[in-house]
């Protein structure tokens, strides 16, 4: 409208939002200023109604963040559960997973616990933004009330299917046979190609392939995942590819890990361009995969580069396993670098990760070897700068 760009040309504190002017933003500080106005002139249910006005013309101009928001200020919690489900696919195509989340976790505990649709959905935002303790308290909630007969969350068969999956995603339980049972109950469930739970629950069984240390089953298990299609979830599509990557250079087939890595790692840096944080779990199971493969090409500079962004995203993400996997990545290299110091730092604080986590058998087992092979080159050091002398007998 002429008459906001008008003040926006006087220097009045607001912000074009778009390149026509057709949206504009008041500078945080007059908006609060004139929030405060606002409920010292009227009744509590005044601005209520008020928010439940802007919530509709925000819905009507297809801006559900916002409209959820007002929703949410208003009091409207029914209405902004149901909206929030509802907008749950946008959100997923977006990668706006971290503002599901940010506006779901502002309902009452209550209507959670009433609706699992939104303890499930939750869950799985809180785990993909790092909030691992709230996400669990969510799949406990699941637990404690789910009878098998409720509605299915969006994208899911069931919410028995979609908590599975998620215990096999972010590895709330470390035995191999337990994150098994509970990919197979998922996929089980998850028969509809059509839907985002089906390539989920494949992707978890591969995962369950991975604990078990079986790459040559795990590998179709992803294949079939990538295969079906993550269009809904573009996050989902990139984590699938790097375990695929990395199961591919655990059976030996380097190129084909190459071929995953060219075609997905653009679309991993479109995304994070775009999410930032959020594309946390993405960036750390394809980088990790990268940094890897270059390290046995034995190009230590990419993989260093790769492996630190893996770190990076690890420490975001806060799943233990992959995170320790990048350091101790990472920390061999820096060996092979010479660069010992950094090596040493790196390998403690994988140890100190795992000894504080709960982590696969087979992560602890890699640690030990890294130990060992740090061991071996500090010796070597040692002999050529003369700090270790041995008698030959």
């Amino acid at each position: 409208p002429n008459w906001l760009t008008q003040l926006e040309s006087s220097g009045m504190p607001i912000v074009a939002l778009d390149r026509r002017r057709t949206w504009y933003r008041l500078h945080p500080v007059v908006g609060r200023v004139l929030s405060q106005r606002l409920r010292e002139r009227h009744s509590g249910e005044a601005v209520a109604a008020l928010h439940g006005l802007a919530a509709e013309w925000f819905a009507d101009h297809g801006d559900d963040e916002l409209a959820i928001g007002h929703l949410l200020a208003g009091g409207y919690y029914p209405k902004a559960a149901e909206r929030l489900l509802d907008s749950l696919p946008k959100f997923g195509r977006r990668g706006e997973s971290a503002s599901y989340t940010r506006l779901g976790n502002r309902l009452p505990m209550e209507l959670v616990r009433a609706d699992l649709r939104l303890a499930v959905t939750l869950a799985w935002g809180n785990g993909l933004s790092g909030e691992h303790q709230r996400a669990r308290e969510l799949i406990e909630v699941v637990a404690e009330m789910n009878d098998g007969c409720g509605p299915a969350p969006p994208n899911w068969r069931s919410v028995t299917s979609a908590a599975a999956a998620l215990q096999v995603a972010f590895l709330y339980t470390t035995d191999s046979h337990e994150l098994y049972r509970l990919a197979t109950v998922a996929t089980d469930l998850e028969d509809d190609p059509a839907l985002p739970g089906y390539a989920i629950a494949r992707a978890t069984l591969g995962m369950a392939h991975m604990a078990k240390g079986d790459p040559a089953s795990a590998i179709p298990a992803l294949e079939a995942a990538l295969a079906s299609g993550l269009d809904a979830l573009p996050a989902g599509n990139l984590i699938t590819a790097g375990l695929l990557a990395e199961n591919k250079l655990l059976a030996g087939d380097t190129e084909g890990a190459q071929l995953l890595l060219d075609r997905w790692l653009p679309q991993l840096d479109a995304l994070e361009a775009s999410v930032g944080e959020a594309s946390a779990p993405a960036t750390t199971t394809l980088c990790l995969a990268a940094g890897t493969l270059a390290r046995q090409r034995g190009d230590l500079a990419r993989a260093a580069a790769e492996l630190e962004r893996a770190v990076a995203a690890g420490s975001v993400f806060g799943v233990a396993p992959p995170l320790c996997d990048a350091l101790e990545g990472l920390a061999e290299v820096r060996q092979l670098e010479r660069n010992h110091d950094a090596a040493r730092v790196l390998a403690r604080e994988a140890h100190e990760l795992a000894e504080s986590s709960t982590v696969p058998a087979d992560t602890m087992i890699r640690l030990q070897v890294l130990d060992r092979f740090l061991g071996r080159a500090a010796q070597r050091t040692a002999r050529r700068s003369g700090a270790l002398v041995e008698e030959l007998t």
